[in-house]
């Protein structure tokens, strides 16, 4: 047979099947969900997508009268659809579209979203907890509708009320399986006893910051994101700062102890440090070589969480006192750090200046007065190591850094 011959065979086996099947319909109101004709429209679109938007008006059409039927003739549609094989929604649907549309509406209203267990940290405590789980709720919605479809069979009084019975929905996370989440990996303590008050404010908001984060499996975290941005905007104040060689007073003077403090407990819990800085003078709250500078903009502490199951950091601050705490799965290594100076660097620089603001002051000196700002301090290279313990035992040990920090200048401002 022929391609002319065979799309014309179709074509007239279409037309006597489509006018018998309207037949039908115009004299019992029966007609089965658009669905039933899905092979009938693939059939169509070998002749050409001009034959599919007449016969998918016509179907439409046929619908409205079914729908305008009354209720006993629309039930015969509902069950003839049933019959050949539809569901009974689909059948539901097809006869009754408003009944369908008000069950989406009860099950919308019904409907509670489960709430998975998750860590969450104590406040300010350094300590951490599991938060339970709170199972949801949804409409039975296959019963309620085998209810319906049942009803509407029978003979169904006026006030017929139908039961919307509902079931509970699970959670995925449990507080059993976040359990094994409430390791201390590591943590980390800084002292800060002879630090101006503004000092300790920046530090005590940017520890308030990290406390509580949550950091998943692979993911990464930004120090410079989490603590926002260091101007007075994001509530830091002045305090002292390392820049071009010197301590000056500038916003968010403080902080650096604080990414520093996070490092090392990051350190300690054998996580992946992507992005790390050190200073260039030495600080006087971490050993070298376990610093972490940061700076907006362009020095960064990233950390990433290798270890398979959620971490959180849990912060305090007590007695002057900078701790980072960090939970998750238990740890496989006791880890100790190593910081070994490799040699001295004794020269010490003078400069003078005549920037008062960078030092507090809100004055200038008199004309030929001098004062010296700081007495400069040696610097040193050093090296950093981790030293990993397994029962006791030395397993490993790694260099993580060597760096160099330059001799802190004598600083003498003048008039």
């Amino acid at each position: 047979m022929g391609k002319r011959q065979c799309i014309l065979a179709k074509l007239t086996f279409l037309c006597v099947f489509f006018i018998a099947f309207l037949c039908l319909a115009h004299t019992f109101c029966v007609f089965s969900p658009a669905s039933a004709w899905a092979s009938d429209i693939s059939f169509i679109t070998d002749v050409g997508e001009e034959g599919i938007s007449p016969y998918m008006q016509e179907l439409s059409k046929v619908r409205e009268r079914v729908v305008a039927c009354d209720f006993e003739k629309r039930v015969e549609v509902m069950n003839f659809a049933f019959a050949c094989g539809h569901s009974k929604e689909s059948a539901l649907f097809y006869a009754f579209p408003e009944v369908v549309e008000t069950i989406n509406n009860i099950e919308k209203k019904l409907y509670v979203a489960p709430k998975n267990a998750t860590l969450e940290s104590i406040k300010g405590s350094g300590k951490v907890r599991v938060v339970p789980e709170k199972k949801g709720k949804r409409l039975k919605r296959d019963a309620l509708v085998d209810e319906i479809f049942g009803v509407f069979n029978t003979n169904m009084g006026e006030n017929y009320k139908f039961n919307a019975e509902t079931e509970e929905v699970e959670c995925e996370v449990t507080s059993k399986s976040m359990e094994n989440c409430t390791n201390l990996r590591g943590g980390f303590q800084t002292t800060f006893a002879t630090s101006s008050a503004e000092r300790k404010h920046n530090i005590e908001l940017a520890l308030s910051c990290l406390d509580g984060k949550i950091v998943m499996p692979n993911e990464t975290m930004s120090f410079n994101k989490t603590t926002g941005a260091r101007g007075e905007s994001g509530g830091y104040q002045k305090a002292k700062i390392i820049k071009n060689g010197m301590f000056v007073t500038e916003f968010g003077g403080g902080v650096c102890q604080v990414s520093s403090t996070l490092y090392n407990a990051c350190l300690l819990s054998d996580l992946e440090i992507v992005e790390v800085h050190p200073h260039s003078l030495p600080v006087s709250y971490v050993a070298p070589c376990f610093d972490a500078m940061v700076n907006s903009g362009s020095a960064d502490l990233v950390i990433k969480n290798t270890t398979g199951y959620p971490i959180i950091i849990a912060t305090s601050l007590d007695n002057d006192t900078c701790k980072i705490n960090i939970y998750g799965c238990k740890n496989n290594y006791k880890i100790v750090r190593n910081s070994e100076k490799i040699e001295d660097l004794l020269q010490i620089t003078t400069e003078k200046t005549k920037n008062y603001k960078d030092f507090g002051l809100t004055s200038p000196l008199e004309k030929g007065e001098e004062r010296v700002i700081s007495s400069g301090k040696p610097g040193y290279k050093a090296v950093g190591k981790l030293l990993y313990y397994q029962n006791g035992v030395l397993v490993k040990t790694q260099k993580i850094r060597e760096n160099t920090y330059a001799p802190t200048k004598r600083v003498v401002l003048v008039g």
